[in-house]
């Protein structure tokens, strides 16, 4: 479970550098991305992007994070959006084969609607995401379930383009912070 733990931040934070080039236009060509990447604690590793569609009919990731013992997990998505009505269905499949459903509107950067995971529990969220003219990207999550207990989440990520490297600092429900690094080995090392 800790090597899964590490490689979804790792994961995440190197997710910093690819956000820059990523928006939400309504027409995506097919893509592949790669790249190996070194932890804060000298750990390494490799994540691999593939994107395919539209947001329009449909648009299709995969991400595959392999760990510097080898193991690797992938995580699936399939993602629709209507600009005009600022309307999404996000579907995300985990590692573990269960899918996590979010239906949902968009307005300046703010998401709100339901979701459903695979065991049938539903509830609702609110996601907000801001950048500040440094580049710092911060999201902020808000869940509340069918018993109407509320959780929240708070990350702040960075990332610096001349060295490739990626910062995330998150705050969970109960106030513990985590803080991590990522930085991306350049081609040809």
């Amino acid at each position: 479970m800790q090597t899964k733990n590490i490689l979804k931040t790792t994961a995440f934070a190197l997710v910093i550098g690819l956000m820059a080039q990523t928006s939400l236009a309504t027409n995506v060509s097919a893509a592949e991305r790669s790249a190996e990447f070194v932890t804060g604690k000298g750990k390494t590793g490799a994540i691999a992007r593939t994107r395919d569609g539209n947001l329009r009919d449909g648009l299709n990731r995969s991400k595959t994070v392999t760990g510097p013992n080898g193991e690797s997990y992938e995580v699936q998505s399939t993602v629709t959006y209507d600009k005009e009505t600022g309307t999404y269905n996000k579907t995300v499949t985990g590692a573990d084969g269960k899918a996590i459903t979010y239906n949902g509107t968009i307005e300046d950067g703010q998401k709100t609607g339901t979701y459903t995971t695979a065991d049938g529990k539903t509830g609702t969220y609110e996601t907000g995401v801001t950048k500040n003219d440094d580049g710092e990207v911060t999201r902020s999550n808000t869940w509340t379930n069918e018993a109407g207990e509320t959780k929240n989440r708070s990350a702040t990520y960075e990332y610096e383009a001349e060295t490739g490297e990626a910062t995330r600092v998150i705050t969970n429900n109960r106030g513990k912070i985590r803080a991590g690094s990522v930085s991306k080995v350049p081609s040809g090392e």
